[in-house]
């Protein structure tokens, strides 16, 4: 069952990866640079799930990952992030409603494994 994903980032490269990557298993995969785009696409769209880099420019993933469960509950939120953390942070984040913490760079598997994990 084809799942529409947002994909949030201000890398170019890891915005292409991404959603090459997403495609090719048959999802839709929208785009966002900054906290604007990234929600009207929420709002618009209700995407399924929302794959956010740590690192934005005009909002922290904090403040952005609340924002996007204020429009929509129901929608599942990953952190991608070169930003090491330990086991004991990344439970800390999954226990406050966070589906995963990716670390870049990844695996391509790992990503979809990750993805099919939280959607089915």
């Amino acid at each position: 069952m084809q799942k529409k994903i947002l994909h949030i980032d201000n890398g170019a490269e890891s915005i292409k990866l991404v959603k090459t990557i997403l495609e090719a298993e048959g999802h839709t995969v929208f785009t966002a640079w900054d906290e604007k785009s990234s929600l009207i696409v929420i709002k618009n769209e209700k995407p399924d799930l929302v794959l956010l880099e740590v690192m934005m420019s005009d909002i922290s993933a904090w403040e952005l990952y609340q924002k996007i469960k204020k429009i929509n509950n129901n929608t599942k939120v990953v952190f991608l992030s070169s930003i090491p953390i330990s086991k004991e942070r990344k439970q800390d984040l999954i226990m406050s409603g966070i589906a995963d913490y990716i670390m870049k760079p990844f695996r391509e598997e790992e990503l979809l494994k990750s993805v099919k994990t939280i959607l089915y």
